[in-house]
């Protein structure tokens, strides 16, 4: 029940982001979903106020209930901690988005308010979405998937309503606020459902409560660096997009993106599926259970590759259908740029099922030094190629800086670790 209630919650949630593309674009103009899609694509570096701390009360809840200990006092303690950190990170986000704004002027100059109102709530909602990991914690995952695509269907409902008044103009603050206070609301609403002792919520906390906050925030630290750094890696691109490319080109890459995080979509049932298989194979810690993983996991990478290319196949035979249908006709999907994103994503199939195998034997510390190495790389060659090669730059710096180090590095791992066992 809890799978089917994932996958479905996963279709709707990309179905709506693509078929909200030309709802947005009649709604705001050009410009304005220009710079709505960028802020829609800093949406990793928001989440980063959480600091780790839904995985960790996730873990802990999970811990408990396995040693039939008592929750009381721990969701109380969390929710605390998450309301003072919440509130923290607004006050310092408020002027950074400011700063923000100004180096950024490129796309958010006529919005002077946009960063500072889309990256509030955008910090309310990402915070407030750790109810639905404790929920998954108490094994009703399947609520927090159902009330994720309430949460979706609202706000696209809104704006399909809103489009019968097209003569009507739009703000990126309006549409912001719309699309995001009804998931905030939802959210909020769950939290009413818990056996909460309200009283022992603290906003302020006194010196015994701080003692606490820091052993809980001394837990949440490594999530919150494996974040930081899968940002620098994977959401980057966003941060020279706005700085360097112009309306048609943001427009042009924030919809092929989401067309494939839509594909990527497909294979991660595979990687879902992959998981508990490998484990299995390398707990038996056989010569031969090994070799069986080592075939499984090469049929799945060769199945994800195919899936990729064939999708990719589709989308160059549908580009100009694409370009009319979400855009108008306002933009131009070239064919180099599919088969960037196609090279890019073919990448990516065998360094996420290579991750997939390496976590499922333990075997994480390359993981560890590849990210932040990787997210150097990343940055530098952005810097160098984004303002020469414009759109197609970003593709070049996020192929080579998979190429570079996770590309070879993980697979040597990988097969460095099938040696030890053998």
């Amino acid at each position: 029940m809890i799978a089917s209630a994932g996958w479905s919650n996963r279709v709707i949630a990309a179905l709506v982001q693509i078929v909200s593309i030309p709802l947005f674009i009649r709604l705001l103009g050009l410009d304005g979903y220009a710079a709505f899609s960028v802020i829609s694509g800093f949406i990793c570096w928001f989440a980063l106020a959480e600091i780790g701390l839904g995985s960790v009360l996730q873990n802990e809840i999970s811990a408990r209930q396995a040693k039939n200990q008592s929750l009381d006092g721990v969701l109380e303690l969390y929710i605390s901690i998450l309301i003072f950190i919440t509130i923290a990170c607004i006050v310092l986000y408020v002027p950074l988005s400011f700063l923000i704004n100004h180096w950024l002027s490129n796309t958010f100059g006529a919005y002077r308010n946009l960063l500072m109102v889309a990256g509030g709530l955008y910090i309310l909602l990402l915070n407030s979405n750790v109810i639905y990991k404790i929920f998954f914690a108490k094994h009703l995952g399947y609520i927090s998937y159902l009330f994720q695509s309430i949460g979706n269907l609202l706000w696209f409902g809104i704006i399909l309503l809103l489009t019968f008044w097209h003569e009507l103009k739009f703000s990126p603050e309006l549409i912001i606020v719309i699309t995001l206070i009804p998931q905030i609301c939802v959210s909020l609403y769950l939290y009413t459902r818990l056996n909460l002792n309200w009283q022992q919520i603290h906003v302020i906390p006194n010196l015994a409560r701080l003692k606490q906050y820091k052993v809980v925030l001394a837990k949440s630290m490594n999530f919150f660096w494996v974040s930081l750094t899968s940002n620098f890696v994977l959401g980057v691109d966003y941060f020279f997009i706005a700085k360097f490319l112009n309306q048609h080109e943001i427009i042009t890459y924030n919809i092929i993106n989401k067309i494939y995080i839509f594909v990527a979509f497909g294979y991660s049932v595979l990687l879902a599926a992959l998981w508990p298989i490998l484990s299995e194979l390398y707990a038996l810690g056989e010569q031969s259970s090994y070799k069986k993983a080592n075939v499984t996991l090469l049929k799945y990478i060769f199945s994800a590759f195919l899936y990729v290319i064939f999708a990719s196949l589709l989308i160059v035979v549908l580009r100009g259908y694409i370009a009319t249908t979400l855009a108008k006709s306002t933009i131009e999907i070239s064919i180099e740029l599919i088969v960037l994103f196609c090279i890019y994503y073919c990448i990516r199939v065998m360094v996420d099922f290579i991750c997939v195998a390496l976590q499922s034997r333990g075997q994480v510390r390359i993981l560890m030094i590849t990210a932040p190495l990787q997210a150097i790389i990343t940055v530098y060659l952005m810097s160098l190629f984004v303002n020469k090669y414009s759109l197609l730059g970003i593709m070049y710096a996020l192929i080579l800086g998979f190429i570079l180090t996770a590309f070879w590095m993980l697979p040597v791992a990988y097969i460095r670790g099938n040696r030890r066992a053998s």
